[in-house]
């Protein structure tokens, strides 16, 4: 028993060594002073080319002069500031004048080769413009360096978005299906906000997206948002408002109206305004629960949503079109928004 023991321990270490050794390695990480700022860069020397070119010996002042340029060869983008460090060399006395010294035993020289990017930046394929460095001359000696290429990680695509969802008093709204449905774009999946809070995060690949906020027994609110690579936004709190259950229904002959709220919000229906009797339900909103965001210094004078079982086929007291879209006319039951506004002065 003792030595199948010992076996099976033998074979987790092995599994957990192998595990171990099989794990990711992140990039090297180095701190670099430039103009004064201490920044952190990755190592990717694995992704660089580095070219010395037109090497020459500089008689009168004893020193050697050659270009340098670095190549992106990965398929990602090379995010500035990029730095070259002089690891180790032989055949000179060393590189001069550097842009700084890396805090190794002994101390590295390296040089800032941000300057010598477009845009900040080294595209997938591309090289960078040639810097003349300066080495010293060692009697017999024939330079050679070993250097590592740093820069900064390269920027994420995804942008996050913060959102509280509240009821139309304020109050957090639980359990909130959140769901993009802006063409072509598209969220990491629907996800609802959390069912103590109303609280949700959203990792958003595209720049713009429309965003529907929804919950049985309430009305529906959309926000368009927008997100910035490696950024976090905070959308402005949907309010959704419960809908109102009082169903009426409207006889093609006789018309009707529908009023509901305090103010009162009243909508008429001349006689012959539907070819059946239809259901209606209507429900007032306020200015701070309509269903999308006004423009800065617009406010609402009304606002309500009504929902109809059958195609209107006039209009509202003569001073509201309904929507034409052919997306729109599809919608069972038919559901009409309605927005009085006038701009707040």
């Amino acid at each position: 028993m003792k030595r199948l023991w010992r076996i099976v321990s033998l074979a987790a270490i092995v599994a957990l060594t192998s595990f171990l050794l099989r794990q990711p390695c992140h990039a090297a990480q180095r701190d670099f002073v430039l103009a004064g700022v201490k920044i952190t860069l990755n190592d990717v020397s694995d992704q660089a080319d580095v070219f010395f070119q037109s090497m020459r010996l500089n008689r009168s002042l004893n020193v050697w002069n050659v270009d340098v340029s670095v190549l992106n060869k990965s398929g990602q983008p090379l995010e500035g500031p990029l730095v070259l460090l002089v690891d180790s060399f032989t055949g000179t006395t060393g590189a001069q004048s550097p842009d700084g010294l890396a805090d190794n035993q002994p101390a590295k020289a390296f040089f800032d080769f941000t300057r010598t990017l477009t845009n900040g930046k080294l595209l997938p394929g591309e090289r960078s413009t040639k810097r003349p460095l300066v080495l010293g001359f060692q009697a017999g000696g024939s330079p050679k360096l070993t250097v590592k290429v740093f820069a900064r990680a390269a920027l994420s695509e995804t942008g996050l978005n913060l959102v509280r969802t509240l009821n139309a008093f304020g109050q957090p709204l639980p359990s909130v299906l959140v769901e993009d449905v802006s063409s072509g774009a598209r969220l990491t999946g629907a996800i609802q906000t959390d069912e103590a809070f109303g609280l949700a995060t959203l990792t958003q690949t595209n720049p713009i997206a429309a965003i529907r906020f929804s919950e049985d027994g309430f009305l529906p609110v959309w926000r368009i948002i927008g997100a910035t690579s490696n950024g976090v936004g905070v959308i402005p709190s949907p309010r959704l408002t419960r809908r109102d259950n009082n169903i009426a229904t409207f006889k093609p002959i006789a018309g009707g109206a529908l009023t509901r709220g305090n103010p009162p919000i009243e909508v008429k229906f001349t006689p012959g305004s539907f070819s059946a009797d239809t259901a209606a339900q209507l429900t007032p909103l306020t200015s701070q629960t309509l269903p999308l965001l006004l423009p800065q210094g617009w406010s609402p004078l009304g606002a309500f949503w009504l929902e109809l079982a059958r195609r209107y086929r006039g209009n509202l007291d003569q001073r509201q079109d309904i929507e034409k879209s052919e997306r729109f006319k599809r919608l069972q039951p038919f559901i009409l928004k309605t927005l009085l506004c006038g701009d707040s002065s």
